[in-house]
């Protein structure tokens, strides 16, 4: 087995940005995993009402959806710590 150099990372600012606030439909098929991505806006006519709107989808393989909730989950655990606190 050899070592394969490190792969680069390549910051993109032109990369779009997706704000969300809610993802309401989720759908598995076989070993992919897509989440639709919805933002609550408002229609700016007269007595206009909340609609939601789909921003996105995104598909990806189960394993890195198991990989992708863990990381999250122990990011927003570590945020909850107040700063200096031991583990």
């Amino acid at each position: 087995m050899t070592n394969s150099p490190p792969i680069a990372y390549l910051e993109d600012l032109k990369a779009p940005e997706l704000i969300i606030d809610d993802i309401p439909f989720v759908a598995t098929t076989g070993e992919m995993v897509t989440l639709v991505l919805t933002r609550l806006r408002y229609d700016n006519s007269e007595g206009g009402s909340p609609v939601k709107v789909v921003v996105g989808r995104l598909t990806l393989a189960r394993g890195l959806a198991e990989v992708i909730t863990r990381q999250l989950q122990e990011y927003l655990e570590a945020q909850k710590k107040p700063a200096g606190a031991a583990e």
